[in-house]
């Protein structure tokens, strides 16, 4: 059978290794991002359910549309307003069904093969898997120079104005300010 080139770059799941240790009861990982069992609000969850089925019944197991339920959109808007001031229509809201989907979604949207990713090191495993698929370079790049990355764009290149900033001067200034950080460094 015939697959597509990019999955020569495919392997095995890291993560569903990672998980398989993690289910024996003599280990204590720190490595899967697994939150502590105990932590989990059963009882609110629980609660939270059978107000949804009692209100909802059987519409609520039924398929949504593909940007999500409606009323959890039109919720979330609200609560964004509530406690961000944001203008977001309930419209422009996406739910996913977890970090992954989401992750190769924006991989879906924004890579091209051969565009360059910059990764803290370490790295989150689930989005380099993401990732992967869509053939980009993977560049490691330090905790330190990662977080003032991200700091820069926080500063000098707010989201309404991205698309209007992100031009030369942006780049030769980006290039200054980590070639600056990186002399700067032990």
């Amino acid at each position: 059978m015939k697959f597509a080139k990019r999955m020569e770059r495919m392997q095995a799941s890291e993560i569903r290794e990672l998980l398989k240790l993690t289910a024996q009861p003599d280990i204590i990982s720190f490595a899967g991002g697994l939150p502590a069992p105990e932590l989990f609000p059963v009882e609110e969850i629980a609660k939270v359910s059978h107000d949804l089925v009692e209100k909802e019944g059987r519409q609520l197991l039924q398929y949504a549309t593909t940007e999500g339920r409606p009323t959890l959109r039109a919720k979330i808007a609200k609560r964004m307003k509530d406690k961000y001031h944001t203008e977001v229509d309930p419209d422009d809201i996406l739910i996913t069904t977890g970090s992954q989907q989401c992750l190769d979604f924006a991989g879906k949207l924004f890579l091209d093969p051969g565009d360059v990713v910059l990764c803290e090191s370490p790295s989150y495993l689930g989005a380099l898997n993401a990732f992967n698929a869509y053939e980009p370079k993977f560049v490691e790049v330090c905790a330190f120079c990662f977080n003032s990355i991200i700091l820069f764009f926080m500063l000098f290149c707010p989201i309404p104005s991205v698309k209007q900033s992100c031009g030369n001067s942006l780049i030769h200034t980006f290039t200054t300010c980590i070639a600056t950080l990186n002399n700067s460094l032990p």
